[in-house]
């Protein structure tokens, strides 16, 4: 990726008031009700989000909820059953209340970690390595834990680096949903990308 690349612990970044891991709110049935905010399960999460089919939350009863709801740049990540489908919150998402069948990672601080990286990263072999190491753990179905996930490491190049790296594979995945019919070409120059940067860790070049 880059020879000045650093690993960092994520206890270390959640320390530092640079990154937030949380998990979902734990809801009665009685507050899921209306039509206001979308509760968002596993489900719902398809490398988008589609919340046609989804329970609401009451807007009047978020102060139950604390940071258990979307904000921008959150990268949202299935932990129980299916787990690692991934999702960005962009500006024009829905604001939704997380549940327990999901969890975010939050970049706090953009001057230290970027969040369109981090949700790039979260799609790296590096993470899913960590991730399966720990999942099956349990005779349960597949679960990974905060715990598990407030101990894994993360490597973080210099603050313009992650830039470059999010905002370049982030105009491709862009113009890979606005344009289907050019998009197996787009989607093959990203994949190469993603694996110079996130595989065999190329120095990333500006273009």
């Amino acid at each position: 990726m880059n020879a000045t690349s650093k690993y960092y612990k994520t206890s270390d970044l959640i320390a530092g008031g640079i990154l937030a891991i949380g998990d979902g709110y734990r809801a009665k049935n009685d507050e899921l009700r209306g039509d206001s905010i979308p509760f968002a399960r596993a489900g719902n999460i398809q490398a988008n989000f589609d919340f046609s089919e989804c329970d609401f939350y009451p807007e009047d009863k978020l102060d139950r909820v604390g940071n258990k709801i979307s904000k921008t740049g959150d990268c949202v990540l299935t932990t129980k059953g299916t787990v690692g489908r991934l999702a960005l919150v962009k500006e024009t998402t829905r604001k939704f209340v997380y549940s327990p069948q999901l969890c975010f990672w939050r970049s706090l601080d953009h001057s230290r970690l970027d969040p369109r990286y981090l949700f790039y990263w979260l799609q790296s072999d590096d993470f899913r390595e960590q991730a399966d190491a720990v999942k099956g753990q349990t005779d349960m179905a597949d679960y990974i834990s905060l715990q598990d996930q407030r101990m894994m490491r993360i490597p973080l190049p210099p603050i313009d680096v992650q830039r470059r790296i999010g905002n370049t594979l982030g105009v491709f995945d862009d113009k890979i949903e606005e344009n289907s019919h050019s998009s197996h070409t787009l989607e093959e120059m990203s994949q190469a990308l993603f694996k110079s940067w996130f595989v065999d860790f190329d120095p990333v070049v500006a273009k």
